[in-house]
């Protein structure tokens, strides 16, 4: 038995002792007593995250060089979209796709990546090539896994804010997750979308739902 207490602000959803949210915003929640694996799906652990360092992990040819390490995922809890997505690292690897895809009405391009967990449990980021104004190209995956690591999630950015383009997840961003037979590993949380307002979640049944808003994830 024990004290922990939790100070994060973004919307959420679902059930905590002694009350019921609904798209509300909690400042402060403090919960008394064990601590369950469910709250995992909602708050992603904030402390005893190591120093970053340098992923020393072999990269693959098509990823332009980019391979970043992120911190330890305690791989006794199941890994949910929201642990993936709060991540530290992968945060920033999803930030800097987004600014790298020179967001505007128009000329901008689709940026992409992998995020792979290590037999530790740690998360790196690997880079798509650079992909054009609504398209990109995803490199093999087999087996839901590339360079021997295993892929947790996918992700690319929909850049172009101007009236030809969608910045939800089209039909066609659905079907290439749903369909794909290669990112139905046991641990695939499915494929972020990274917009200007919002950050989309496909999940591998092809199911799209709003993860949260783009810059409270970034600037968290």
């Amino acid at each position: 038995m024990g004290r922990l207490q939790f100070e994060y602000s973004w919307p959420i959803r679902g059930w905590f002792p002694g009350k019921t949210t609904n798209s509300v915003r909690i400042r402060k929640i403090t919960f008394l007593g064990e601590i369950n694996g469910f709250l995992d799906e909602i708050f992603p652990a904030k402390s005893t995250k190591p120093k970053k360092s340098r992923s020393d992990a072999p990269i693959a040819p098509w990823s332009n060089g980019i391979s970043s390490l992120s911190t330890c995922y305690n791989l006794s809890m199941p890994l949910t979209p929201r642990a993936v997505l709060f991540n530290t690292d992968v945060r920033a690897a999803l930030q800097q796709a987004w600014i790298e895809s020179r967001p505007g009405l128009t000329g901008g391009h689709e940026e992409g990546g992998f995020v792979v967990q290590d037999a530790d449990g740690r998360f790196r980021v690997i880079r798509w090539p650079r992909g054009r104004q609504d398209a990109i190209q995803v490199p093999p995956h087999p087996k839901c896994s590339v360079n021997d690591l295993e892929i947790v999630a996918s992700f690319h950015t929909h850049p172009n804010t101007g009236n030809d383009y969608l910045q939800e997840p089209g039909e066609t961003d659905k079907r290439a997750v749903r369909d794909d037979p290669d990112l139905k590993g046991a641990d695939y949380v499915g494929e972020f979308v990274v917009t200007q307002m919002v950050i989309y979640l496909i999940a591998p049944t092809g199911r799209v739902r709003e993860m949260d808003d783009t810059q409270a994830v970034f600037t968290e």
